[in-house]
């Protein structure tokens, strides 16, 4: 009888586990003990856990919540802190994705983060998630834009949430949002769209609306050099004026569409394990 109950269960499942779910390249939702991050191996999508590089890198009790209109996007787990050593050395932890993604010329990939700044330019401090090849090509989200690009991708140093070339550091767009409302920040990566084969364009949308497709408009934009691959994810925070303030991170998604990066990531697979293992997951959304 209780078999019966629980394949019963598995079966419910399968048949309504939304199909976007299976779409997701990697997801994690930092559901870890509070204290730190070096070593954790959750999440999916991962070829191993995380590994601290500097500074001070520590889950936080609660996930972060998104302002409006992106409030009820589905979260699990808790939320990171990223701390620097002093105001020259950096605090850095990334992690490597199980399946690089190819840049293949003409597709695309999303990604999302939900992060909190601190409200300080760019210039002076930055909080950044990095999505690269594990070396010079790749993007980051951050916490302002520090105004040392090379133009017409130079926009005055701020606070407001930004786009950069995680490689050379010579290109740069922003936002008007400041970094200091807790945002949904999600990123179309176009791998060498029409015409510029050596470039992959960034689309950064912020706080959108979760239904199933993005706004028409682009919150900012951003050539940076094309990757052949990208295969690490990393958080950052660095400060060279002596502001040490944590910047915040959660929710880091990678899939194929936008609604890949704005819903439940686990696939109908990790609901069969819950409903073997523990008779199911309980989603939250910790406020």
């Amino acid at each position: 009888m209780r078999r019966s109950i629980l394949l019963a269960a598995v079966t419910c499942l399968t048949m309504f586990a939304p199909a976007a779910r299976a779409q997701i390249i990697a997801y994690e939702g930092f559901a870890y003990p509070i204290g730190g991050l070096n070593g954790q191996n959750g999440g999916i999508g991962f070829a191993a856990g995380w590994t601290v590089v500097s500074g001070t890198v520590n889950v936080q009790a609660n996930s972060l919540v998104p302002a409006a209109p992106s409030t009820a996007l589905p979260e699990t787990g808790n939320s990171l802190s990223v701390t620097p050593i002093n105001d020259t050395i950096f605090g850095l932890a990334n992690r490597t994705l199980s399946t690089p993604v190819i840049g293949t010329a003409g597709t695309s990939i999303w990604v999302s983060v939900v992060m909190k700044g601190a409200g300080i330019s760019g210039l002076s401090a930055q909080g950044a998630l990095l999505v690269t090849n594990g070396s010079n090509n790749g993007f980051s989200i951050t916490t302002g834009a520090t105004g040392s690009g090379i133009p017409p991708n130079n926009p005055a140093p701020n606070s407001n949430w930004s786009l950069g070339d995680a490689g050379t550091g010579a290109a740069e767009a922003t936002t008007t949002v400041s970094d200091t409302l807790q945002s949904l920040l999600v990123a179309r990566v176009s791998f060498s769209p029409a015409g510029n084969p050596a470039f992959d364009q960034i689309d950064l949308f912020v706080n959108p609306p979760l239904t199933g497709s993005p706004p028409a408009t682009a919150s900012a934009s951003l050539l940076v050099n094309h990757a052949a691959t990208l295969s690490t994810v990393g958080v950052e925070y660095a400060s060279v004026s002596g502001a040490t303030t944590s910047t915040l991170s959660d929710e880091i998604r990678i899939g194929h569409t936008f609604a890949d990066v704005t819903s439940v990531p686990e696939p109908s697979t990790f609901f069969l394990i819950g409903v073997a293992g523990l008779g199911g997951i309980a989603w939250r959304r910790r406020r």
